[in-house]
């Protein structure tokens, strides 16, 4: 056996080597995954505050509705105070 030849300690410093990369590339992946958490609880957060904004909207379409459906009366109702008018001032 020629000297400084160890097959057994060349393998471990391989082991330790790869270890190694794989500890640095789990720490990047655990910083990875606190990142995606964060954002995930910022989309949360933003997501609360859309569901409450499309709850207004629907509330104040609600309310146009409503307003257009008397706007919608008005020809009706001009043509009912045209016939009262008619009715109360008759040429005399």
């Amino acid at each position: 056996m020629a000297l400084g030849l160890n097959p057994v300690g060349d393998v471990l410093k391989k082991a330790d080597k790869v270890l190694a990369d794989a500890g640095a590339a789990l720490v990047s992946v655990d910083g990875t995954l606190e990142s995606v958490d964060s954002r995930m609880g910022d989309v949360d957060a933003t997501l609360a505050e859309v569901t409450v904004l499309l709850g207004d909207v629907r509330a104040l379409l609600a309310g146009i509705k409503d307003e257009l459906a008397l706007v919608r009366e008005i020809p009706a109702l001009a043509a009912q105070v045209a016939e009262i008018h008619a009715a109360v001032v008759t040429p005399r």
